[in-house]
Order: structure tokens, then C-alpha cells, then sequence
């Protein structure tokens, strides 16, 4: 039996994968490493940002794990705050902008649990205790935080699924491909494509071609690399491993910090 519990992979090897993962990801979006070798209109610009497509899946099913294993969950989801604190100013130094970083997204989510399990304790049914959901879904849209609603309700998801293992994968993996393959490509097309004032159903036979053209590879290959971890953590096994826990909290705001102040040494 023990030879049989120690195959697979522990939560701690694929947290470090996904950092890994976030850290190419973070390093190609700021000095395009692809840059010398293709434009950005061709897929093989993006090519370290693929790769970078690993880490949002694993950290949301790790955040839906930590709702559920902790004996704190209030700690937990204090702990989960203060690091979006403090992971947020140099999110914002990084990529210029006040949008809430994935930290913010993953909070949120984790406060749906929270919400969820507090409701559950005065006996209100699965659905009612779902509800808090919808406003922290619509609050991370409005303050534009990475991955938006569905990254915060993946959490809730993901959590409710957790005795299912099959189940929670594979809505996993249909919610990557409603993020990556359906989602991102329309709000693309619209931010970016679309003549601003046109009207849209006017516009979109116009339209579509030249951006299906130019995008569909680079949205499969999104997809596909995203999809990636949910076969990885079909032989989650489980269990911790070895590795600190507060290397993750520490990981986020220091690989950025150190990302902008590079980025300050070269012109």
C-alpha cells in the first residue's frame, strides 16, 4: 500500500511547476523574448507565453484544495487578503495598471468558500449559499482582475467537486476552454477589431475572417497549453510534499519586483 501512495505528484512539485510556469510567462510579457524572430501578429511570438498558460489552472485548484484541507479557513482567507496587498503594488509597477492581480482573483474565489460554508452552517440549501458568488464574480470583473469571473468561480466550483475528482477536472477543463477558446477570443475581437461605433452584426462578416486569420492558431495553442495541467493533476496524488508553503506567498510580489527593476536597468 505505501508503494502505491507514494506514486503520482504532490501539491509542492506542481506549485513549482506553476511558478516556473508564471515566471516565463511574466518574462516574455515584459521583454517579448520572441521578439527578434517573429512579430506579434505571428503565433510563434507567443511562444514562452504558452507555456506561461500552466500556471492560473494548478494555483485556482490548489486554492479550491487549500479551502478545503485548512483547519482555519477564516485564516486562511486572511492570509489570502494580506497577499493580495501586498502582491498588488507591484502587479500594478509591472504591467502598469490598477487591475487586480490573479493574488485578487484568488482571494475572491476563496471568500466564495468561505461565503458558501458559513451559509451551509445555518442550513440554507447549496443553491441560496451560492449566491454571495455572483457579486464577487461581478467585483472582479468590475475591478478587472486577472481571469475575471471565471477564475472566481472556478474556486467555489473546483471546491464543491472536490470528492469527485473526475467531475472536478473535467469542469476544469471545460472552463479553460470557455476562458480561452470562446471568451478571450470574443472580448478580442471586440476590443480590438471592431471599428469603435460600428454597428456589430454589420461589421462582423467584415471583420471575422482577417481576425480568425491572424488568431485562430494562436487561441488553439492557448487552449491547448492551458489544458496541459488538467492532465497533470490527474496524478495529483494528494499529499503536500516537500516544500515550504510561504515560498509561494513570498514567490509572486518578489519575482515582479525583481521583473521591474530589471526592467528599470534596461533601456
Amino acid at each position: 500500500m505505501e508503494a502505491v501512495r507514494t506514486r503520482g505528484l504532490s501539491a509542492a512539485w506542481l506549485k513549482y511547476l506553476a511558478a516556473a510556469s508564471m515566471l516565463v510567462d511574466h518574462v516574455d510579457a515584459i521583454f517579448h523574448l520572441m521578439g527578434g524572430v517573429a512579430s506579434d501578429t505571428d503565433p510563434r511570438f507567443f511562444l514562452f507565453r504558452y507555456f506561461g498558460r500552466m500556471a492560473a489552472p494548478i494555483f485556482l485548484f490548489f486554492v479550491a484544495e487549500g479551502c478545503a484541507k485548512t483547519h482555519d479557513l477564516q485564516g486562511y482567507l486572511r492570509r489570502l487578503f494580506v497577499f493580495s496587498l501586498v502582491a498588488q503594488l507591484p502587479y500594478s509597477l509591472v504591467f502598469e495598471t490598477w487591475g487586480g492581480s490573479v493574488i485578487l482573483t484568488f482571494f475572491l474565489g476563496a471568500a466564495c468558500v468561505w461565503f458558501f460554508e458559513a451559509l451551509r452552517d445555518r442550513d440554507l440549501p447549496v443553491p441560496a449559499a451560492l449566491l454571495p458568488s455572483l457579486p464577487l464574480a461581478a467585483l472582479a470583473e468590475y475591478i478587472h482582475s486577472d481571469y475575471g469571473w471565471v477564475g472566481v468561480v472556478m474556486v467555489p466550483a473546483l471546491y464543491l467537486l472536490r470528492s469527485h475528482k473526475a467531475r472536478q477536472l473535467t469542469l476544469l477543463g471545460l472552463s479553460l476552454v470557455f476562458l480561452y477558446a470562446v471568451q478571450q477570443p470574443c472580448q478580442n475581437l471586440i476590443d480590438y477589431w471592431m471599428p469603435p461605433g460600428a454597428p456589430f452584426f454589420d461589421a462582423l462578416p467584415q471583420v471575422l475572417p482577417h481576425y480568425l486569420d491572424m488568431w485562430l492558431v494562436f487561441h488553439l495553442l492557448t487552449t491547448l497549453s492551458a489544458l496541459v495541467p488538467v492532465v497533470l493533476l490527474c496524478f495529483y496524488r494528494g499529499e503536500r510534499g516537500r516544500g515550504s508553503k510561504w515560498f509561494f506567498y513570498v514567490f509572486y510580489p518578489a519575482h515582479l519586483l525583481v521583473l521591474f527593476f530589471i526592467r528599470l536597468l534596461i533601456p
